[in-house]
């Protein structure tokens, strides 16, 4: 979604431009599709704008064209429909368990994250444009 947006900002007619478009299921299916000639260009999962760091080894054999803007690679989303004062509960609810030892492990390795956060209102707004 985001490079679309990123391609349609800068100019480009994605549905002109590219004879044709795949969804691959990982990421790293996508760097062996430009690996094995089967495609020109992808889009990657990057931490923090730091490719090399990210793929390692194999950022050497690629160039990066470009960074979109940041957004969350997981998240728990409460919908627009929930009353403020569930969504406010359901997030209490997480921190709660998220302090407690017991209840931190299994609730981290279930969604197999090291934490959360609560990013404020407003953040990803313009992604949900998109």
């Amino acid at each position: 979604m985001l490079p679309r947006a990123y391609l349609r900002g800068a100019g480009v007619d994605i549905e002109t431009a590219f004879l044709n478009q795949r969804q691959l299921g990982s990421y790293s299916a996508c760097i062996d599709a430009l690996f094995e000639f089967e495609s020109d260009l992808t889009a990657v999962f990057v931490r923090h704008g730091d490719f090399a760091g990210t793929w390692r080894e194999r950022a050497q054999r690629l160039r990066v064209l470009a960074y979109t803007d940041e957004s969350p690679n997981d998240g728990v989303v409460i919908s627009p429909r929930c009353s403020e004062e569930r969504g406010e509960a359901i997030v209490k609810g997480l921190e709660h368990l998220s302090s407690k030892d017991g209840s931190r492990t299994v609730l981290m390795s279930m969604f197999t994250t090291d934490g959360f956060d609560v990013p404020p209102k407003g953040t990803y707004a313009p992604i949900l444009a998109l």
